[in-house]
């Protein structure tokens, strides 16, 4: 083999170089997509069962609560029916979310515009993040349905103070949760504590496979 031969086969194996990264670059970005897909997938049974826990839970209570109100109003705790449907309220606007998250998710599209994909995505994380603030606001109702008056009818006493104390403890955490359950404060550990598991990772995997499919097509 001449010089020239060893030159030509040097010019042809460069010309190749680019065409073998950019397959190289679109193999690990489909590899990555497609991983993105599975984890988000996987977010599916559990919203799956929440919302028809939840649903299960909004007809059962909900029920109960008409019934109690129209037939037995005054042999019922008016604390018991305002605090369980002001829970049954927020259970059934979060099965609302779920559902919405789930036809998102049905919707999500790999192979579209990246921006489209984002977008997406965004309303994905927006609305775990609403749909956890609004669960939040239960926490008081589960200190208040039990009450009656009978534990206002010998004025403050030990019981009726340790219940409100309780109360209260719980309306400022749920307050102070609403307020700052937020995406800037994903690194704390009270909010890696309440977003973990198949409702917080999956997605978080997600933006980090689309930013490096976006340094892929950049190389």
């Amino acid at each position: 083999m001449n010089d020239q031969e060893l030159q030509q086969l040097w010019q042809n194996s460069a010309a190749q170089l680019p065409a073998n990264a950019n397959l190289i670059n679109e193999q690990a970005r489909q590899i990555s997509q497609n991983d993105a897909k599975r984890q988000l997938n996987s977010m599916r049974p559990t919203k799956i069962i929440a919302v028809l826990l939840g649903i299960i839970w909004v007809i059962g209570v909900g029920g109960l609560l008409l019934y109690l109100g129209i037939f037995a109003a005054a042999q019922t705790s008016l604390y018991f029916l305002v605090s369980m449907s002001i829970q049954v309220i927020i259970t059934a606007i979060a099965v609302g979310v779920y559902l919405y998250q789930l036809a998102l998710i049905q919707t999500l599209d790999f192979g579209g515009p990246i921006v489209a994909l984002q977008e997406k995505l965004h309303q994905l994380k927006a609305s775990t993040l609403w749909a956890t603030r609004l669960l939040v606001l239960q926490l008081p109702v589960w200190t208040t349905f039990f009450w009656s008056n009978r534990l206002f009818e010998r004025g403050i006493t030990l019981p009726l103070g340790l219940n409100i104390a309780l109360t209260l403890l719980f309306a400022g955490v749920a307050v102070w949760l609403f307020f700052n359950i937020r995406y800037e404060n994903r690194d704390q550990k009270w909010f890696k504590f309440l977003f973990s598991g198949k409702e917080w990772a999956p997605l978080m995997h997600t933006f980090r496979v689309l930013e490096e499919s976006r340094d892929y097509q950049k190389e």
